[in-house]
């Protein structure tokens, strides 16, 4: 069994190489938006936009384009948005930034450190809130609209950020506590309000808004996990280091009152209980979560369904290692508590997928993944990207769920 996609190049956009959970949390006027990002420092990340109903990719602006003057000329750019783009009722889109190391080389760096932004891409209205920490990245932000606040983590140096956009101060500011130098891409508000993260050595930590404490739990979530060997490459390292001993996604299922996720040591799903603080292993991907692979930034939530995006490697755009074959797609179903496979995802020309780094889907069943394909024929072009010596284009992904 197969599934097949509609792929949309974006290789006339040249300077960007990699996408990571940058899509819009809905659709404007039939219209998706979405953030790439470069490891080019003649660049910055850019947003996009792209039109349901004629397939067309527009570029909306450069960050450089949308920060406040008086940025440190010296300090690397806003090479990644690498969150999503959390949109209101107003139709504003708002999401942090991130620097990327040049070429893709963990180095030490100068930078100024991540903005909060808010961007309404019908008016054009850009409200710059500024550095958020000097010197940090936003590499993780959770965003609770009812209230207008800001959840974030930082790299370097893993702090933990309660930001309101209301009045642009910080509520609370810590460093969360790590073995090792990870944490979590993913955060999870519960029906209270309330933020969970994830660290290295699979420590779960819960930050009580209202209380403004951040505490960690007990927790069996080291039981439940397979001891895999971590991903260990040169350019795998400082902010681009992704740990196995922790979570890679988390969505909270109100129905239920829950939380399910992707367990980054070994891809299987697995249930959070925060009432109980007691977590629980759903199912392995099959014969995806070995020493192999490692997971992806693709799961999304529609109703009482997950979708998952796995890659057969180790995906993540130029860095990937050992990848064997297409991606794979793998639904849950919370009400049935039944895992299905739906098989291997193709282009309508047959395209191998090798992995996405973000996902959304839209409330009529269409799933949009941003990552990369084969390039067009046995030829590759002068601005191809490369891992390994694979060539590939980065592309819009549009899967019909409603045709599986």
């Amino acid at each position: 069994m197969s599934v097949y996609a509609e792929i949309y190049r974006l290789r006339e956009f040249e300077e960007y190489d990699s996408a990571y959970m940058g899509f819009s949390t809905k659709t404007i006027d039939n219209k998706l938006y979405f953030s790439l990002c470069t490891h080019n420092q003649n660049y910055s990340a850019g947003v996009f936009s792209f039109d349901i109903t004629t397939k067309n990719v527009n570029k909306l602006c450069d960050i450089s384009e949308l920060l406040n003057q008086g940025g440190n000329i010296n300090s690397l750019t806003h090479g990644k948005i690498h969150t999503k783009l959390f949109t209101d009722e107003e139709n504003t889109l708002f999401f942090g930034t991130h620097f990327s190391y040049p070429n893709c080389n963990p180095q030490d760096i100068f930078y100024e450190g991540g903005h909060i932004i808010a961007l309404n891409p019908l008016s054009g209205h850009v409200d710059d809130h500024g550095v958020l920490i000097k010197g940090e990245g936003i590499v993780t932000m959770e965003v609770d609209l009812s209230i207008r606040r800001c959840y974030i983590l930082t790299s370097p140096s893993n702090y933990f950020i309660d930001y309101d956009l209301v009045t642009r101060q910080i509520r609370y500011l810590n460093k969360i506590d790590i073995t090792g130098s990870s944490i979590c891409r993913n955060l999870g508000i519960d029906q209270n309000g309330d933020v969970y993260g994830c660290s290295e050595s699979f420590k779960i930590f819960k930050y009580s808004h209202n209380e403004h404490s951040l505490n960690y739990l007990t927790t069996n979530f080291n039981e439940i996990s397979s001891k895999n060997e971590e991903w260990v490459s040169s350019k795998k390292k400082g902010s681009n280091k992704v740990g196995r001993t922790m979570w890679r996604c988390i969505e909270f299922d109100s129905s239920n009152n829950v939380f399910y996720g992707i367990n980054a040591s070994d891809s299987s799903l697995f249930l959070f209980d925060h009432s109980q603080q007691s977590t629980e292993k759903i199912e392995n991907l099959e014969n995806l979560s070995g020493k192999d692979i490692y997971p992806t930034l693709t799961f999304v939530k529609r109703g009482s369904e997950y979708y998952y995006v796995p890659a057969n490697g180790k995906f993540d755009f130029q860095l990937s290692e050992g990848i064997k074959s297409t991606c794979t797609l793998v639904k849950f179903d919370a009400e049935t508590n039944i895992l299905k496979s739906y098989g291997l995802i193709f282009g309508q020309n047959n395209e191998t997928i090798f992995g996405a780094g973000a996902a959304m889907c839209t409330n009529d069943g269409i799933l949009y993944l941003l990552g990369s394909v084969t390039t067009n024929g046995s030829e590759s072009c002068s601005n191809s990207l490369y891992f390994s010596d694979t060539p590939y284009d980065l592309a819009l992904i549009e899967v019909n769920l409603n045709s599986l």
